[in-house]
Protein backbone atom coordinates (compact mmCIF):
# COMPACT_ATOMS: atom_id res chain seq x y z
CA UNK A 1 0.00 0.00 0.00
CA UNK A 2 2.09 3.12 1.69
CA UNK A 3 5.76 3.09 2.69
CA UNK A 4 4.45 4.81 5.78
CA UNK A 5 2.52 2.27 7.94
CA UNK A 6 0.13 5.22 9.24
CA UNK A 7 -0.91 5.90 5.56
CA UNK A 8 -1.58 1.89 5.05
CA UNK A 9 -3.47 1.85 8.66
CA UNK A 10 -5.46 4.87 7.48
CA UNK A 11 -6.30 3.25 4.12
CA UNK A 12 -7.17 0.08 5.70
CA UNK A 13 -9.12 1.16 8.52
CA UNK A 14 -10.87 3.35 5.84
CA UNK A 15 -12.01 0.52 3.37
CA UNK A 16 -12.64 -1.62 6.30
CA UNK A 17 -15.16 1.51 7.20
CA UNK A 18 -16.60 1.79 4.32
CA UNK A 19 -17.53 -2.01 4.32
CA UNK A 20 -19.19 -1.77 7.34
CA UNK A 21 -21.20 1.19 6.20
CA UNK A 22 -22.46 -0.90 3.10
CA UNK A 23 -22.65 -3.82 5.37
CA UNK A 24 -25.31 -2.25 7.64
CA UNK A 25 -27.44 -0.97 4.97
CA UNK A 26 -27.72 -4.29 3.48
CA UNK A 27 -28.04 -5.81 7.15
CA UNK A 28 -31.25 -3.08 7.20
CA UNK A 29 -32.37 -4.48 3.57
CA UNK A 30 -32.58 -8.16 4.80
CA UNK A 31 -34.05 -7.03 7.62
CA UNK A 32 -36.33 -4.97 5.89
CA UNK A 33 -37.45 -7.95 3.74
CA UNK A 34 -38.10 -10.19 6.18
CA UNK A 35 -40.29 -7.74 7.37
CA UNK A 36 -42.16 -7.63 4.68
CA UNK A 37 -42.31 -11.36 3.72
CA UNK A 38 -44.15 -11.76 7.86
CA UNK A 39 -46.80 -8.87 6.52
CA UNK A 40 -47.07 -10.76 3.09
CA UNK A 41 -48.11 -14.12 5.33
CA UNK A 42 -50.32 -11.61 7.70
CA UNK A 43 -52.21 -10.62 4.63
CA UNK A 44 -52.79 -14.25 2.88
CA UNK A 45 -54.20 -15.32 6.63
CA UNK A 46 -51.60 -17.54 7.24
CA UNK A 47 -52.26 -19.13 10.75
CA UNK A 48 -48.30 -19.46 11.39
CA UNK A 49 -48.10 -15.98 12.07
CA UNK A 50 -49.83 -14.40 15.50
CA UNK A 51 -52.71 -11.06 15.01
CA UNK A 52 -52.49 -9.28 18.08
CA UNK A 53 -56.08 -9.25 19.57
CA UNK A 54 -58.12 -6.36 18.47
CA UNK A 55 -56.35 -5.70 15.10
CA UNK A 56 -57.61 -6.62 11.46
CA UNK A 57 -54.91 -8.61 9.77
CA UNK A 58 -54.92 -5.55 7.30
CA UNK A 59 -54.06 -3.37 10.09
CA UNK A 60 -51.45 -5.36 11.42
CA UNK A 61 -49.79 -5.82 8.08
CA UNK A 62 -49.65 -2.27 7.64
CA UNK A 63 -47.80 -1.98 11.13
CA UNK A 64 -45.58 -4.24 9.95
CA UNK A 65 -44.58 -2.86 6.81
CA UNK A 66 -44.02 0.63 8.86
CA UNK A 67 -41.98 -1.27 11.03
CA UNK A 68 -39.67 -2.12 8.30
CA UNK A 69 -39.31 0.35 6.65
CA UNK A 70 -38.05 2.16 10.20
CA UNK A 71 -35.49 -0.29 10.09
CA UNK A 72 -34.17 0.08 6.76
CA UNK A 73 -33.95 4.01 7.49
CA UNK A 74 -32.06 3.35 10.60
CA UNK A 75 -30.08 1.01 8.02
CA UNK A 76 -29.06 3.53 6.18
CA UNK A 77 -28.46 6.37 8.45
CA UNK A 78 -26.31 4.26 10.49
CA UNK A 79 -24.39 2.76 7.29
CA UNK A 80 -23.85 6.73 6.28
CA UNK A 81 -22.26 7.56 9.48
CA UNK A 82 -20.00 4.59 9.58
CA UNK A 83 -18.81 5.81 6.07
CA UNK A 84 -19.23 9.16 7.62
CA UNK A 85 -16.12 8.02 10.24
CA UNK A 86 -14.14 7.35 6.94
CA UNK A 87 -14.92 10.57 5.06
CA UNK A 88 -14.06 12.98 8.17
CA UNK A 89 -10.64 10.72 8.46
CA UNK A 90 -9.34 11.40 4.58
CA UNK A 91 -11.65 14.66 3.91
CA UNK A 92 -11.21 16.44 6.91
CA UNK A 93 -7.90 15.02 8.23
CA UNK A 94 -9.29 14.55 10.95
CA UNK A 95 -8.35 10.85 11.93
CA UNK A 96 -8.99 10.37 15.35
CA UNK A 97 -12.54 11.91 14.84
CA UNK A 98 -13.14 10.04 12.03
CA UNK A 99 -12.16 6.69 13.56
CA UNK A 100 -14.53 7.52 16.72
CA UNK A 101 -17.39 8.38 14.27
CA UNK A 102 -17.15 4.99 12.76
CA UNK A 103 -16.92 2.58 15.86
CA UNK A 104 -19.65 4.81 17.46
CA UNK A 105 -21.68 4.32 14.37
CA UNK A 106 -21.12 0.79 13.98
CA UNK A 107 -22.29 -0.14 17.68
CA UNK A 108 -25.22 2.19 17.35
CA UNK A 109 -25.88 0.26 14.40
CA UNK A 110 -25.88 -2.88 15.59
CA UNK A 111 -27.58 -2.48 18.75
CA UNK A 112 -30.24 -1.23 16.26
CA UNK A 113 -29.72 -3.71 13.50
CA UNK A 114 -28.43 -7.01 15.73
CA UNK A 115 -31.53 -7.67 17.73
CA UNK A 116 -34.57 -9.22 16.36
CA UNK A 117 -33.22 -12.96 15.81
CA UNK A 118 -36.59 -14.37 15.16
CA UNK A 119 -36.64 -12.84 11.49
CA UNK A 120 -33.72 -14.83 10.77
CA UNK A 121 -30.07 -14.83 11.27
CA UNK A 122 -29.01 -13.83 7.69
CA UNK A 123 -29.71 -10.07 9.06
CA UNK A 124 -28.03 -10.35 12.54
CA UNK A 125 -25.09 -11.89 10.84
CA UNK A 126 -24.88 -9.38 7.93
CA UNK A 127 -25.12 -6.62 11.30
CA UNK A 128 -22.11 -8.27 13.31
CA UNK A 129 -20.13 -8.31 10.17
CA UNK A 130 -20.57 -4.66 9.73
CA UNK A 131 -20.00 -3.92 13.02
CA UNK A 132 -16.90 -5.96 12.75
CA UNK A 133 -15.67 -3.69 9.78
CA UNK A 134 -16.73 -0.90 10.74
CA UNK A 135 -15.29 -0.90 14.91
CA UNK A 136 -12.09 -2.52 13.10
CA UNK A 137 -11.46 0.10 10.53
CA UNK A 138 -12.36 2.76 13.05
CA UNK A 139 -9.41 1.58 15.64
CA UNK A 140 -6.94 1.82 12.33
CA UNK A 141 -8.04 5.25 11.48
CA UNK A 142 -7.62 5.94 14.92
CA UNK A 143 -4.09 4.16 14.86
CA UNK A 144 -2.93 6.31 12.00
CA UNK A 145 -3.54 9.77 13.87
CA UNK A 146 -0.48 11.40 14.34
CA UNK A 147 -0.08 12.26 18.51
CA UNK A 148 -0.01 16.13 17.29
CA UNK A 149 -3.59 15.55 16.07
CA UNK A 150 -4.63 13.50 18.95
CA UNK A 151 -2.93 16.11 20.98
CA UNK A 152 -4.87 19.19 19.68
CA UNK A 153 -8.20 17.69 20.63
CA UNK A 154 -7.45 17.67 24.68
Amino acid sequence: MGKDPATSRLRIGSLLSILGGVGMAGAGWLKDNAIVQLASKVRLGDPTVPVPPGLSPETWALALESYAQLYLAGALVAGLSVYLGSFIANGFQRKFLGGIVSIAAATIGFVFLGTSVELGALPTAAALVAFVCGVVGGTLIIFSARRREIGRLR
